[in-house]
């Protein structure tokens, strides 16, 4: 995961509509201290401030949809905003007092309501968190889902929250009557039983969590910074490891990590590809970054969870599609230079595009930070654009067959190497672990095997692999008894 930018390239472009982008800074997705100063100026400094707004936020059950669309809909509420069980419902220049929109949100079915009088809207913004900052210190939290946190900024911020709004998350524009996170709900899947392949559930089973945390470990030894030596060492060792399994072949694809305080430096996506059996043009990848970072990075960079969690993650699904082989063409690739500003997915995405080859990929899986969990409840955010929800439902799908996964779903793309398919409008996915903000040793020296769950590990391994093992098939599968490859299909068509 990237919220350290070490420099001011950010491979943005303009390919959400939404991101804030500050192409005047040189930086967009993730604000230098200037650029953030620069857009909170903007927002806060308006000399003629629009008037004060009555916002209430009404606490809604998991994956309810009714009530929400009850309340969203609400007489008096001029816009909402959606973050997991939170729902900001807001009266524009008061016309409802907050008692009486929270009155009418109590009666529309809300669990809880609290109220936020004189909100001022032209500082809301949203807010994607990491460990690095209590968004309190920006100003007035309204609501918080996920990842996300809606915030109404304090005017005249002090440099300090500034500062760590550089080296920390990502600050977006405020967009009404939108949805950043939703829970996910298993009424909305409904037909589970029917989805669900008892064949493909026994061939998850083969998925070895020992293993992936001996593979962490092997991963963590190594200061894997983009910009030091151990990360070839790294390199080399995926390689063997990608090349050992049946049917696979291995390539490296290198591009520039271009100096700042620190040199440039040459730096390798790993790409191992399993070529269909039947179905070889049509291609799936299944992705997360090798590289890691830390507090200071040239002296140590284990990234057990942030990312060798999510490589190990990548390596582990090949050995299990390397025992079954798919119908369609999968990519395993551990990118570099995600820490600097997603270099390496960029790199090979601009590749895909420039050999004509990216309407061959039907969708993205990426594994980033998926073993830290500060609960027993195992929780997953799934992460994507809304024109990928079919994608993302594949995996909602299958966390619900194969896993006891708590799903939140995401909207609006930040910080991983899901994005630049995203923002060439191919569909991806992020999978990240729900209790990323709380993690203490994000970025850390101290970001240790010692302290990840390889139960929540396998389990987003069992959501990912279940999902693939459905989209990409396997000549393994025999469907309803027939010898019939066809799972997708039969999928989507089981009584």
């Amino acid at each position: 995961m990237a919220p350290r930018i070490e420099s001011a390239h950010w491979p943005f472009h303009g390919r959400s509509p939404w991101l804030l982008t500050v192409a005047m800074f040189g930086v967009a997705g993730f604000l230098s201290v200037a650029a953030v100063a620069a857009v909170v100026a903007i927002v806060i400094d308006d000399p003629a401030p629009a008037a004060r707004d009555e916002c209430v936020v009404a606490t809604i059950a998991s994956g309810e949809e009714a009530p929400a669309e009850r309340l969203r809909a609400l007489a008096g509420a001029d816009y909402w905003v959606e973050a997991d069980h939170d729902l900001l419902l807001c009266s524009r220049g008061g016309a409802l007092a907050v008692g009486e929109l929270g009155a009418a949100a109590s009666a529309a079915g809300a669990l809880a309501v609290a109220g936020f009088s004189g909100v001022a809207p032209e500082r809301l913004a949203f807010l994607k968190v990491t460990p690095d900052l209590h968004a309190e210190e920006l100003g007035r939290v309204l609501a918080r889902g996920g990842r996300w946190v809606v915030v109404e900024l304090t005017s005249g911020l002090p440099p300090a929250p500034l500062d760590k709004v550089r080296v920390g998350p990502a600050l977006f524009p405020f967009e009404p009557n939108r949805v950043l996170a939703r829970r996910w709900s298993q009424r909305q899947h409904g037909v589970g039983e029917a989805l669900t392949d008892p064949q493909i559930a026994a061939m998850l089973d083969e998925i070895d969590r020992d293993r992936w945390f001996a593979d962490v470990s092997t991963l963590a030894a190594w200061n894997r910074w983009t910009r030091g030596s151990q990360v070839l060492s790294a390199r080399d060792w995926l390689v063997a490891q990608f090349a050992a399994l049946d049917g696979v072949s291995v390539t490296t694809a290198d591009f520039w990590v271009p100096p700042n305080s620190y040199p440039g430096a040459w730096a390798y996506n790993v790409i191992a590809t399993l070529p269909g059996t039947v179905r070889p043009d049509e291609w799936y990848v299944v992705g997360g970054h090798y590289d890691s970072t830390s507090n200071d990075p040239s002296v140590a960079a284990p990234g057990a969870d942030d990312n060798a969690s999510g490589c190990a993650g990548t390596l582990e699904l090949a050995r299990l599609f390397a025992a079954h082989p798919p119908d369609a063409t999968i990519l395993f690739i551990c990118f570099s230079g995600e820490e600097q500003g997603l270099y390496g997915s960029e790199d090979y995405v601009a590749d895909l595009v420039a050999a004509g080859d990216l309407a061959k990929v039907q969708g993205a899986y990426v594994l980033d930070m998926i073993a830290f969990t500060a609960s027993v409840q195992l929780d997953c955010i799934l992460e994507t654009e809304s024109f990928a929800q079919p994608w993302l439902d594949h995996f909602a799908d299958a966390a619900a067959d194969f896993t006891t996964l708590g799903i939140v779903m995401e909207y609006g793309v930040c910080c991983s190497d899901h994005a630049p398919f995203l923002w060439q409008s191919s569909p991806a996915v992020l999978a990240i672990e729900a209790d990323y903000p709380s993690n203490p040793n994000y970025h850390t020296m101290n970001d240790l095997p010692g302290y990840l769950s390889p139960l929540l590990a396998e389990q987003i391994l069992r959501m990912g692999g279940g999902a693939l093992l459905r989209l990409a098939g396997s000549t393994a599968i025999f469907v309803d008894g027939f010898e019939s490859a066809a799972t997708l299909r039969w999928s989507f068509t089981a009584p």
